[in-house]
């Protein structure tokens, strides 16, 4: 079996060797992305009444319920610590919170309103994310 040697190509095995090892790498890895484990949230399985906590965010930002009505937040962001902790008017972690989850990395939260009003929230080790329950008569 005769085999030629390109002098001008002395590395190309090697070079497409290499590629087919990065192709591989960056499909796993795209994979494992897609795969989410439950990281993406949604809305079509969430049940009325439920704030999903994922992608450092809470979907949806914005519930209305009536009196009465329970509200369950679920902790699906992957092992990301994150609290339900209501605000003030000027966005500041209130003096006497309606609502106060605690730190979860997982689980849920839930919380029966019994007053109508406006009750906003944020996630204290990440600021940036708040929500809002608007409660009904």
């Amino acid at each position: 079996m005769y085999t030629e040697t390109r002098p001008d190509r002395p590395h190309a095995r090697p070079r497409t060797v290499a590629a087919l090892l990065c192709a591989a790498l960056a499909f796993i890895a795209l994979a494992a992305c897609s795969s989410g484990g439950g990281a993406t949230a949604s809305l079509d399985d969430v049940p009325p009444g439920t704030v999903i906590i994922t992608g450092m965010q809470f979907t949806p930002a914005e519930i209305t319920v009536q009196v009465g009505d329970t509200v369950t937040w679920q902790f699906r962001d992957n092992g990301v610590p994150h609290d339900v902790t209501s605000t003030d008017d000027s966005g500041a972690v209130a003096a006497d919170p309606v609502l106060d989850s605690g730190q979860k990395k997982r689980g849920e939260y839930t919380h029966t309103f019994t007053e109508p009003g406006r009750y906003t929230y944020m996630c204290t080790l990440h600021p940036g994310m708040t929500g809002v329950v608007t409660v009904t008569p």
